[in-house]
């Protein structure tokens, strides 16, 4: 099968040479690029903050973007897409879109992964804080909420896993 490669996006590739987003490349069993995905071989996801795991054997890549809110431009807020593995172009019947921001991914307070069991399943792991006073004493907690969503691109309410003091 084909080599998948996601590296940082070069600053050659993006504009004003900021290093911003991720780059996924595919190479053959023979090691030679494989120009069929994206442009010459390159797919370049401009707003990419992780690409979550290998393709899944139906196919499908799945990225964690950071896309800009048009009601206040120059907030953003976290979102799923799903891309095909074999041409890079993007599910538009797939998007799931969350109020978490770049800081939280790059803070571990937020991260996806992908489903282990090949259903295009995505798991959401979300770090929960909160204090609470009592006496005039502070105590603070801390626990990381899993969720599921289908393939579909839905939450899966059957599903929801919370691991306290974590």
């Amino acid at each position: 099968g084909s080599i998948y490669v996601s590296k940082p996006l070069s600053t050659t590739s993006s504009p004003s040479g900021v290093t911003v987003g991720m780059e996924v490349l595919r190479y053959k069993p023979d090691g030679t690029l494989d120009t069929a995905l994206g442009e010459e071989g390159h797919l370049s996801l401009v707003n990419a903050v992780q690409v979550v795991g290998a393709p899944t054997t139906t196919g499908w890549m799945y990225v964690l973007e950071s896309v800009s809110d048009t009601s206040a431009p120059a907030s953003s807020h976290l979102e799923v897409h799903r891309y095909s593995a074999t041409t890079g172009q993007m599910d538009s019947g797939f998007k799931v879109a969350f109020t978490a921001t770049s800081a939280d991914a790059s803070n571990n307070t937020f991260a996806v992964r992908r489903g282990v069991y090949g259903d295009d399943s995505v798991y959401v792991m979300q770090t929960l804080s909160s204090s609470v006073m009592v006496n005039g004493v502070t105590t603070n907690t801390s626990s990381v909420q899993v969720q599921r969503y289908t393939s579909l691109g839905a939450l899966d309410s059957h599903f929801t896993l919370i691991v306290p003091n974590a």
